[in-house]
């Protein structure tokens, strides 16, 4: 992994990067590189992880940018194992969910839970479930937690982004950081922060694991 330094007049290249301590966080192994665009054109932004079945694997959401046609792509999905001293980079699948920051929850009984927000007008929070591993994530099984309108004075939609924009907006917005945890048996906890740009506050909801049947 290389350290950017602020003078440093070459392009970025952005990755998603990976620390692992198996000795209860006194010492670290080098970093594991997760996900990197060959072409330096799709960007793998706040990666999300869950453990998954065992030490060193984990499920991974990512928001993702497209920096080439400006926009961001549908949320990406990629299972890792790094439990080996080695691992090769993966390539996170596109799911069918729009949004930006997306948290994973894998249950017990093999559902991957992902708590996403979506800053298209109106805004949501928006909990969706796949239980096929990962593949596939009906709209029809998706809960809508929390809509907003946002008010922030914003420049950038979703289509052909102003980069230097975009990342002034990320100031700005109103709500988002999507949570989960899992509360017992069959619930699970999402907290998120929300209100308008001058008093925004936490939030949470505890929903019933079953609420699509």
């Amino acid at each position: 992994m290389r350290v950017k330094e602020f003078d440093d007049p070459d392009p970025v290249r952005l990755a998603a990067w990976l620390l692992i301590s198996r000795d209860g966080d006194e010492t670290f192994q080098k970093p594991f590189l997760v996900a990197q665009d060959s072409q330096n054109e799709i960007y793998y932004w706040d990666q999300r992880l869950w453990a998954a079945g065992g030490p060193g694997k984990f499920i991974s959401l990512f928001w993702t940018h497209d920096r080439a046609a400006q926009r961001d792509l549908r949320v990406h999905f990629f299972r890792s194992d790094f439990s080996a001293d080695e691992a090769a980079p993966g390539n996170p699948s596109e799911t069918s969910i729009p949004g930006q920051i997306a948290a994973p929850c894998l249950l017990d009984d093999g559902r991957v839970m992902a708590f996403v927000v979506d800053r298209d007008r109106p805004g949501s929070m928006r909990l969706w479930q796949s239980v096929d591993g990962g593949q596939t994530w009906p709209e029809s099984q998706s809960l809508l937690v929390h809509q907003h309108q946002e008010l922030a004075d914003l420049t950038q939609g979703l289509e052909n982004i102003d980069f230097a924009e975009y990342w002034e907006d990320m100031g700005k917005w109103s709500f988002g950081h999507p949570c989960i945890r899992a509360a017992g048996h069959d619930r699970i906890l999402l907290t998120w922060y929300a209100g308008t740009p001058t008093c925004m506050s936490v939030h949470s909801a505890e929903i019933d694991v079953d609420w699509a049947g």
